[in-house]
């Protein structure tokens, strides 16, 4: 049996206006030093070319929680750190890390990023780990219409209540 791996989805949303010639990810997955290069050129599967959202993927052993810095180059070839920090992973199987890149007034450090909330394409709960809510839910169903159908017929005969 082979170890447990998740994968990573990675996304920086930025303008599309073509001032930006690179973002990388650095980051730390179980003390281990990892970079990933991300584009904006439609070959990571659910990727639009162009869109201005810069995606990478990473697939390494289950993690809650990374270190990571987003880099992101302008045109000159000049990288500009946006964000650093700890980023909390939901997921032991896969989740989607993302950021929205926001312009400043510093000529010197022209972005800044912000964390934000994004769902893994086409997520939903899988039929394995949901099946014991459906399965609760129809034996509470099925002890409702029990419940209800005593209740009528005590009723209607005037036993009990």
């Amino acid at each position: 049996m082979s170890a447990p791996s998740q994968t990573l989805l990675f996304h920086v949303a930025g303008p599309m206006d073509g001032e930006i010639a690179e973002v990388n990810l650095l980051w730390s997955r179980l003390g281990e030093e990892r970079e990933v290069r991300l584009s904006d050129d439609g070959l990571i599967d659910g990727d639009i070319p162009w869109d201005g959202v810069w995606t990478g993927v990473d697939v390494g052993p289950p993690v809650r929680e990374v270190q990571a810095r987003v880099l992101v180059s302008d045109l000159d070839g000049t990288p500009h750190q946006v964000f650093w920090g700890t980023v909390a992973v939901a997921d032991a199987r896969s989740a989607v890390i993302a950021w929205q890149l926001k312009t400043t007034q510093d000529p010197q450090e022209p972005w800044g990023a912000q964390l934000v909330t994004a769902a893994w394409p086409g997520s939903a709960i899988l039929i394995p780990e949901a099946a014991s809510i459906y399965i609760g839910a129809a034996w509470t169903g099925l002890c409702f219409v029990i419940v209800a159908s005593f209740v009528h017929v005590a009723r209607r005969t005037g036993v009990g209540w």
